[in-house]
């Protein structure tokens, strides 16, 4: 049985509670859920601004677990592999939530928009949130090529090649709107930068602690920029803090390489592995 990474367990549990608080600020505190208090409003922001390096956290994770398996030298057993685990599984539960709206719909007016719903599976917007799977979905099919060229990201620099894909997709995702066959192409650094941050040797307690700190005071000032916006109404449309955005970019390398490597005893390591075995 392959020994888990306990470290990228602890990761994964991480950014899945900040997945979770990023939504209860966006979905419930931002809007009038709570009778549209101010005070709800500037908590909710906070945690849409703060916990925001959740995606990038397990796209790098998913990124180094890819090309440190061996076994996906195998192409044929990998694409078998992903099509059952993560397409599959993803058609299906588009074809679900569309059942559930076709449902609600017909309960509410009487008819059912077959046209939509067919036309929300096959553009990727069955459900807003499957957005990542949708993506993800197209990293993974995408992935292979990405090994072709392995010895030559080891070659040159893996951390450089991560950064020219993450300055690639920064243009992409400002530039562009990509339909969502394509929209892994704006992830493809994160994907790469997560193999070569976790193989830093050098690592010492205090740079793992700077980097934390510093990842948590570049977040924090781009939710102070925020407020900042909101009160004075400069730039309101631009988002700082987008998946995509450099200052989002500098923060999750800095989270994800402050946590890799980190010590975890046997007891807590239990616990931690499962509740990650409870998230993609």
């Amino acid at each position: 049985m392959k020994q888990r990474e306990l470290d990228l367990d602890f990761i994964k549990v991480i950014a899945s509670i900040m997945v979770i608080m990023l939504h209860i600020g966006n979905v419930y505190m931002r809007s009038d859920y709570f009778g549209g208090s101010q005070v709800y409003h500037y908590f909710g922001m906070f945690y849409s601004v703060f916990f925001r390096t959740c995606v990038p956290l397990f796209v790098m994770i998913s990124g180094y677990l890819y090309f440190e398996s061996k076994s996906n030298d195998d192409y044929k057993l990998y694409y078998i592999k992903i099509l059952k685990r993560i397409v599959f599984p993803t058609i299906l539960i588009s074809i679900f939530y569309c059942a559930i709206s076709a449902i609600r719909e017909y309960s509410l007016y009487g008819i059912i928009s077959w046209n939509k719903y067919v036309t929300d599976i096959l553009s990727g917007n069955a459900y807003s949130h499957l957005w990542y799977m949708y993506m993800i979905c197209g990293l993974y099919l995408f992935a292979p090529i990405l090994r072709l060229f392995r010895s030559k990201l080891e070659k040159y620099g893996i951390l450089l090649c991560g950064g020219i894909l993450c300055a690639f997709g920064v243009c992409l995702a400002f530039l562009f709107d990509l339909p969502w066959p394509l929209l892994f192409l704006q992830y493809l650094g994160y994907f790469v930068l997560g193999w070569g941050l976790k193989r830093i040797k050098k690592q010492t307690i205090k740079m793992k602690i700077i980097s934390l700190i510093g990842s948590m005071f570049i977040m924090f000032t781009a939710f102070l920029v925020t407020v900042l916006q909101e009160i004075y109404s400069f730039h309101p449309n631009l988002q700082i803090y987008k998946y995509l955005s450099p200052v989002t970019i500098v923060a999750s390398i800095m989270l994800f390489w402050g946590l890799t490597g980190c010590k975890i005893n046997s007891q807590a390591g239990v616990w931690i592995s499962r509740l990650a075995k409870h998230n993609l």
